[in-house]
This record gives C-alpha cells, structure tokens and sequence, in this order.
C-alpha cells in the first residue's frame, strides 16, 4: 500500500469525523464516538495488513476487518458511514 493511501484514509476518517452534527442530537454523538473508535481501528488495520485504497471498501475487506475489530457489530456501520461522508449516499 502506498503511503498516499494512508494519508487519504486518514485525512477521510478525520474529516468525517469533524462534519459539524446539525442535530446535537446526545445518541448521535455517542453514536460518532463508537464510530470513531471503530474507524481508527480499521486505518490501523488497513496500514497493518497492508490494504491499498481502492481494495479498503470492498466488501470482503469489510467481512475481514469485522473479524478483527472490538466491536464486530458496528464495524461495517462505521465503515458504511466513511463510505457515505466520502461519496455522498
């Protein structure tokens, strides 16, 4: 994986991280927290095992990252949340 694709994962982890919530809503700021935690886990994850960005948001990579993250559940709504900050769905 190159280094450009690591400085693009995190720059978007950061940025969807720091989107302003019009809502304030206290569930969706927990909600962001988790998210967050999450995300972090899987640009470690990513750098780890060696991912290129255009193979992070496949959804084998998602079943992999799942396996190893702390809280399997929400890793692919974290991941699914990344995925529509970036493009927009």
């Amino acid at each position: 994986m190159a280094v450009e694709d690591m400085r693009k994962l995190r720059k978007a982890v950061l940025d969807c991280l720091n989107c302003p919530d019009p809502t304030e809503n206290p569930e969706e700021t927990q909600r962001r927290d988790r998210y967050g935690h999450i995300l972090m886990e899987f640009t470690n994850f990513a750098e780890i095992k060696n991912i290129a960005w255009k193979d992070m948001f496949l959804f084998a990579t998602s079943k992999w990252f799942r396996n190893h993250s702390s809280n399997p559940k929400e890793a692919a709504y974290a991941l699914k949340s990344l995925l529509c900050f970036l493009y927009g769905g």
